[in-house]
């Protein structure tokens, strides 16, 4: 209902009657992350993964609390983490992805990807990210190799057949 300070009263009387409530945990992690207060949202997030290790959204959520504290190599990993165990968190896989095109690393970005295509070998936006990443990291062939598959899916692909003639051209500049 947006109304926070009813949600932050809330969730901690939850927390009052079950210290380790899942639910509320995250809830309330997510809650800080929004009125920043980001250390508090870190102790959270990181005692929740420790009780839920399993828990997607628990490393999601650290992920997020990491990033907006600019320390992109701990939220990469956080998120890293999340994918691990939930290779369909979709909020996961784009913060991922946005954080390896801002650091320019793109290993565990493309690792997710291929974990996620394993399931949804189809799946048109993650071919085209991958096609992306391997763009970006100069691996031409790979990228190419990628964007066919999903131009064989959707022959008329707009961005699909852009990043195609990106390539082609960067290609031919260095021949």
């Amino acid at each position: 209902l947006q109304n926070i300070v009813s949600a932050e009263y809330y969730y901690k009387i939850s927390l009052g009657i079950e210290p380790q409530g899942y639910v509320a945990s995250i809830g309330l992690g997510l809650l800080e992350v929004q009125l920043n207060k980001l250390d508090d949202a870190l102790k959270r997030f990181t005692e929740i993964t420790q009780n839920y290790p399993d828990s997607d959204k628990a490393f999601s959520g650290l992920g997020i609390a990491y990033s907006k504290k600019n320390k992109t190599s701990n939220a990469m990993d956080a998120f890293s983490q999340a994918l691990k165990l939930n290779a369909e968190n979709k909020p996961a896989m784009s913060s991922l992805l946005d954080l390896s095109y801002q650091s320019n690393q793109f290993d565990q970005v493309e690792l997710a990807m291929k974990q996620y295509l394993e399931i949804h070998p189809n799946n048109l936006d993650i071919l085209l990210g991958l096609a992306g990443v391997h763009y970006k990291s100069n691996r031409f062939e790979e990228a190419q190799n990628t964007l066919s598959l999903l131009l064989k899916i959707n022959p008329n692909h707009i961005d699909a057949n852009s990043l195609l003639c990106k390539i082609e051209a960067t290609i031919e500049k260095v021949l």
